[in-house]
């Protein structure tokens, strides 16, 4: 099985990240998907 990403560029929103994924097995395409990934931006507050 052979897979090829590829990141597209997100210019008007930085936390997320979008990832076409293409999977092979000889020259027949077995998985095709667009994953999302949110980046989290929590942050700890101190009192």
């Amino acid at each position: 099985m052979v897979a090829k990403a590829k990141v597209r560029p997100t210019t008007n929103n930085r936390s997320i990240t979008i990832v076409d994924i293409n999977s092979y097995v000889g020259d027949e395409i077995v998985l095709k998907g667009k994953f999302e990934m949110y980046h989290a931006t929590e942050k700890s507050k101190k009192e």
